[in-house]
């Protein structure tokens, strides 16, 4: 017994063991979460999804352990580590719970969805339309094995890419039957606010159950910021879905360790006004993609993402430039400016490269831009801008950074900027500032609360205002001091504080009203 009536905690890793890429958001979570339990004296069964998602297997402490050593030690050249390939399932799955699953994925959870929508509007709860499409079908008995995991005193933690590596169904199932509490992680609704911004209207559909079955299997989620907790509540209200699990804010590390308090804590500065009000949010026009999971990175992605981003070949020598040099010879300036982000259509990228090219016209100093993130679905258009031989004279891109080099990237730049159109938290601009780094970012409202409105805020489609600013930064060093005092004002959070936190709030029992 751990106490408050908990016999033990399942910790889902599904995620984690499929993923072979340097961790980021959500990833990055369970992945601490993960190596606190790792080191902690509570009775803990790390078990994963079936690569059917038919049944949970029990992972050893050795295997999620030599997981991450692979990403403390990641290189590009490293070979994948997918401990669920050899795994064998300790029982047959009747046929006829396969034939569930594959009745729930694909174009019919599209159906299912847009029939539950078409019903919404006559229906007093998203609960009462589930519940008359789920009535016909049969669900199966769930394996044995995967039921004597599970008892009412247990206590199972779902926090990964849920919509791909999970199984609501049956969790869902086992936990009517026994009453086990379930506690996850909420970060943002940007798919379903913009639906534009996903790969396909399967997608959308996808997370939208996703959405509704995390409401219902949870007693507690948490939200990584007061944004992402606002979201939340407004997505139970828009969609009248009757659950109501506790949610506490617990934002998300942002460091590894915290700095030394060497003084008492400053005040907290008060919020410094936009530059511009933000405009109307752009509609991207949604490509039509086939979507399949890379079988080196885990993740998913589209068909025009390998042949889209060009081969990068580097910059030819330059005595007057200084080269950053690690494992990799990077063919970037050491004056530059850093984006840690996932290309892809909200993060914005295009205003950059529209910025780059205002200041190549500039008479003015100006860094190189240094972007940091694996490929993600739909850039076609910054990949096809992304070619041109003068904007790569100065924009470079590198999708094989490990956590180490990362660091070194922070250490050395300028400054950085964080454009996105919308964020639950932006862990990179939180980070940006644990490196003692000023960013610009948007006025998105989970970036100025994940810098804690110390940061200027710039209007997302106002290149003009970006070119300025990064001018000023880059050629008045007295702006840039004022910036990275401010910078100093931020308060860190250790990764180790934030999954402390998690298991508290886990093991804390859900409060009545």
């Amino acid at each position: 017994m751990i106490d408050k009536g908990i016999s033990a905690i399942l910790f889902d890793c599904s995620t984690l063991l499929r993923w072979n890429r340097p961790v980021t958001g959500i990833v990055r979570a369970q992945l601490e979460v993960a190596k606190y339990l790792l080191g902690c004296p509570y009775k803990t069964i790390f078990v994963a999804f079936s690569p059917d998602k038919q049944a949970l297997l029990q992972v050893s402490k050795e295997t999620l352990q030599a997981k991450l050593d692979f990403f403390a030690h990641y290189s590009p050249t490293q070979k994948p580590f997918n401990p669920l390939s050899p795994l064998k399932r300790l029982s047959a799955v009747p046929s006829r719970l396969k034939k569930f699953a594959d009745s729930m994925q694909h174009s019919k959870i599209l159906r299912f969805v847009e029939r539950i929508q078409f019903k919404s509007n006559q229906l007093k709860s998203y609960a009462e339309g589930i519940s008359s499409e789920l009535s016909p079908l049969f669900l199966p008995p769930i394996a044995r094995s995967t039921r004597a995991l599970f008892n009412k005193e247990t206590l199972f933690i779902t926090m990964g890419l849920d919509w791909e590596d999970s199984n609501y169904a049956l969790l869902y199932q086992l936990k009517h039957e026994l009453k086990f509490r379930v506690v996850g992680i909420f970060c943002d609704a940007f798919i379903l606010k913009n639906p534009q911004w996903a790969a396909s209207k399967e997608i959308v559909a996808s997370f939208m159950l996703h959405f509704y079955r995390l409401s219902y299997l949870c007693d507690c989620i948490a939200s990584i910021s007061e944004y992402s907790k606002d979201e939340f509540h407004a997505l139970l209200s828009a969609h009248r879905i009757a659950a109501s699990p506790l949610v506490r804010v617990l934002p998300l590390g942002n460091c590894d360790k915290p700095k030394e308090e060497t003084r008492d804590s400053a005040p907290a500065q008060a919020p410094v006004p936009a530059l511009r009000a933000s405009a109307p949010l752009p509609v991207v026009t949604t490509p039509t993609i086939t979507l399949h999971r890379d079988p080196i990175s885990g993740e998913l992605i589209g068909d025009d993402s390998p042949e889209s981003a060009p081969a990068l070949e580097p910059k030819p020598k330059e005595s007057r430039r200084h080269k950053l040099s690690r494992k990799n010879v990077r063919a970037h300036s050491s004056f530059y400016v850093l984006y840690v982000s996932t290309i892809e259509p909200r993060k914005n990228h295009l205003l950059l490269l529209d910025v780059w090219q205002r200041l190549q016209q500039s008479n003015l100093r100006f860094p190189d831009l240094v972007l940091v993130g694996m490929r993600g679905w739909g850039a076609d258009l910054f990949w096809e801008r992304f070619k041109n031989e003068k904007t790569r004279q100065h924009v470079f891109w590198y999708d094989d950074v490990g956590d180490s080099e990362l660091q070194t990237f922070y250490e050395r730049a300028q400054f950085c900027v964080f454009p996105s159109f919308d964020e639950g938290l932006g862990l990179g601009a939180a980070e940006s500032l644990a490196h003692g780094k000023p960013v610009l970012i948007s006025s998105s409202r989970g970036l100025c609360e994940a810098t804690q409105n110390l940061m200027p805020t710039l209007d997302p489609n106002a290149p003009e205002s970006w070119a300025d600013w990064i001018l000023r930064l880059s050629n008045d060093s007295a702006e840039l001091q004022n910036l990275t005092q401010k910078a100093q004002q931020f308060t860190r959070r250790s990764w180790h504080d934030f999954a402390h936190d998690f298991i508290e709030f886990a093991l804390e029992k859900k409060e009545t009203t």
